[in-house]
């Protein structure tokens, strides 16, 4: 992935059904996301499904979704074609905490 180059990926974008969710209470919410995922120096739109989490006040989230290197404009040199998978499987937690404004 050339991590030298590239060391960083970023996924900004939104909960799409986040009015559906009550984070007054404690609760397992299915939210569906959707955004941009940048990799290798390529932008593409994601969307996909995750969990997330309100308890005790904190939100956690995660999701795992899949992305193909060739969208990313990611090259397998032949030398590790084999041992290397043409997609891969991106997992995401985070933990959501309250601006102070």
């Amino acid at each position: 992935m050339e991590s030298d180059k590239f060391p960083n990926a970023t996924f900004i974008g939104k909960v799409t059904n986040i009015a559906d969710m009550d984070f007054t209470k404690d609760g397992k919410f299915n939210a569906q996301v959707e955004g941009t995922l940048t990799m290798h120096g390529v932008s593409q739109p994601i969307e996909t499904s995750g969990v997330l989490e309100s308890k005790n006040g904190k939100i956690h989230g995660n999701a795992v979704f899949t992305v193909k290197l060739k969208d990313f404009d990611i090259k397998i040199p032949s030398a590790v074609v084999k041992n290397i998978a043409e997609i891969i499987e991106i997992n995401v937690d985070v933990i959501f905490e309250k601006l102070n404004k």
